[in-house]
């Protein structure tokens, strides 16, 4: 027997499965189909041709088999006919539905009932599944979002939330979740965030909320058990809103249940050959599959939703206007009267922050004027003056002891003359860019191996007067980003000194970088007494200048530098004791291309 069907191998499943993914096979009526042309004669088989529509969204395991055994049982009765099925998109269903390019259809009994108020189709059967022992309660719709999206229980909670949708049109998705929310609200298309639509595609909505570009997805019922029974969806990664029916329906369902799919046939077809096909489908034994074609033309609630959230023939055009006239006139009204509260508002608002902004910026001006004139470039100055001299007789002496060296080797004391060599040179380094920043200066960003700095900072503290605490590093092999080098080594080295200073000698400080898709992250943790919580909310002051256990007026210095660096400094308490400090740094924008890659580093 030949149709258009993609010919599938009906396994042997158990009734189990099928009472879970049955309801999948009523997920036909979630989109409307047609059928084609008058009875025309095959050339071929000499039989007589009888089209029935479809939509694409019926080309799954379970659409292909409720149809395949259907064809296959009308033509064994039929001998004379040949069934064949054309498979449409939806706007081309309808149209051949009203131009009578089809003879029969497969579809949602909104569907039905939408197409027999225009155009006169009959209605001939509607399918059950073994989820539900009464087909006109057997379809609905199902809200599925990301399984951490546990704030997500009820309706009420899809307000403002962004919606994937399958279809505008589609009676068990959209329709129905409109019809619950104007239970809620005059205005149920105001009530979210952002609809979009799948074109019919149920995967596509699931996929947007694991993807997070959408927060709920709305889809016939039964079709995320097929979609995870076909492997596409992990059913750990979704949960559904609004679960309803638990223990009485084989599917999960988010809605009231409605009428499954129904078999009609287009205005003007033989009603002898209707009669005939109804009466096959009534007495055909489909046991095997666990589904069947009944008598069931209850469309009262579909009828209900049509009238009053739907585009459909049954509401008066006159009824509609005055509806909607009536909304947006409330809606001006209440406009009105906001914006007018919210002109007043914003006057007397608009007074007030400008002189509390004037009061601010006053204070503030003062306030960076004794800071930057009085402590930053007072110790400047002192370090300019006082230390510069002493370092360069340092620099002298140890380059003069190396000269002399040369002649009389000596292992140990060359080490020492070119350590405390080269840590002058940094001292003096240091120096100038004390001073450089009193002046505002800045230096220009290179490209940098962040990990290398904070080598040399752990090896700075190290070296001072904290070496008995233990700084373990757990840092990759390299971590490139554009900063001033000295600035970023400073920024560690405080941080570090500030966690000795808070642990004592017994303890512990870890220091550990992980990456991001856009950042570095590194933390540097210790494990000292529990600061207070007035000390620890004192940390997320920008300006904080006042000694909080361990954290002194360097962390001032340290906000400055991070957010030079378009970086982000936080902290955060440890259990069950301890303070983690936390700098995120961005990486390039564009990576950077040629970076050498390093040998793993022995930090300890």
């Amino acid at each position: 027997m030949s149709h258009a069907l993609t010919e599938v191998r009906v396994a042997s499943f158990s009734l189990k499965r099928f009472a879970k993914l049955g309801a999948a096979f009523a997920l036909s009526a979630c989109f409307a189909l047609p059928p084609a042309s008058a009875v025309e004669m095959s050339m071929d088989s000499g039989k007589q041709v009888v089209t029935v529509g479809v939509t694409q969204a019926m080309n799954n395991y379970w659409g292909r088999l409720i149809l395949k055994q259907t064809i296959d049982a009308l033509e064994g009765a039929m001998p004379g006919y040949e069934f064949r099925i054309e498979v449409f998109d939806k706007p081309a269903l309808q149209k051949a539905v009203y131009t009578r390019k089809i003879d029969y259809f497969v579809a949602s009994s909104g569907f039905y009932l939408h197409s027999n108020a225009i155009g006169g189709t009959n209605y001939l059967a509607t399918l059950r599944g073994p989820h539900s022992a009464d087909a006109s309660r057997s379809m609905g719709a199902t809200y599925v979002a990301a399984a951490t999206r546990t704030e997500l229980n009820k309706v009420d909670d899809l307000w403002n939330q962004r919606i994937a949708a399958v279809g505008p049109s589609n009676f068990y998705s959209w329709m129905i979740l409109r019809s619950e929310i104007a239970h809620l609200t005059k205005y149920p298309d105001s009530w979210f965030g952002k609809v979009t639509f799948t074109g019919d595609n149920d995967y596509e909505a699931i996929r947007q909320v694991l993807e997070k570009r959408a927060d709920v997805a709305v889809i016939p019922t039964c079709r995320l058990e097929a979609l995870i029974e076909e492997k596409l969806v992990d059913p750990s990664a979704v949960r559904i809103v609004n679960e309803m029916f638990p223990d009485a329906y084989a599917c999960r369902s988010s809605s009231a249940l409605y009428a499954g799919s129904v078999f009609g046939a287009v205005s003007g077809m033989d009603p002898d050959l209707n009669r005939r096909i109804a009466g096959i489908l009534f007495t055909t034994d489909f046991s095997r599959n666990h589904f069947s074609w009944v008598l069931s033309n209850d469309f009262r609630d579909e009828r209900f939703i049509l009238e009053h959230f739907g585009l459909s023939p049954f509401t008066d055009q006159s009824e509609a206007e005055a509806r909607t006239r009536k909304r947006f006139t409330e809606a001006l009204i209440i406009g009105t009267i906001l914006l007018i509260l919210a002109g007043a508002y914003g006057f007397a608002l608009n007074r007030t922050i400008r002189k509390k902004t004037l009061d601010l910026e006053a204070a503030n001006e003062e306030k960076n004027h004794l800071e930057r004139s009085g402590v930053v470039s007072g110790l400047s100055s002192l370090i300019a003056h006082e230390i510069r001299q002493p370092l360069t007789s340092i620099i002298s002496y140890s380059e003069g002891l190396q000269r002399y060296l040369k002649n009389n080797p000596d292992e140990i004391v060359t080490e020492a003359t070119s350590e405390i060599r080269n840590e002058a040179h940094r001292i003096a380094d240091i120096v100038d860019r004390v001073r450089a920043y009193a002046k505002k200066q800045t230096r220009p960003h290179v490209k940098s191996n962040l990990v290398e700095l904070i080598a040399k900072a752990r090896h700075t503290v190290m070296n001072g007067r904290h070496q008995y605490v233990p700084i373990e590093m757990k840092l990759p092999p390299s971590a490139f980003i554009f900063c001033e080098p000295l600035e970023m080594e400073l920024l560690f080295a405080n941080l570090m000194n500030n966690a000795v200073q808070a642990v004592g000698s017994a303890g512990r400080i870890d220091v550990e970088m992980i990456e991001t898709l856009e950042n570095w992250i590194v933390t540097v943790t210790d494990n000292g007494p529990r600061i207070s919580d007035e000390s620890f909310e004192r940390l997320a002051r920008p300006m904080s200048s006042q000694k909080i256990e361990g954290l002194g007026l360097g962390l001032t210095l340290c906000r400055a530098i991070v957010i030079k660096h378009e970086g982000h400094l936080s902290f955060s308490r440890v259990t069950p004791q301890g303070l983690c400090a936390k700098v995120t740094l961005p990486k390039p924008a564009q990576g950077i291309p040629g970076d050498p890659s390093i040998s793993e580093l022995h930090l300890d």
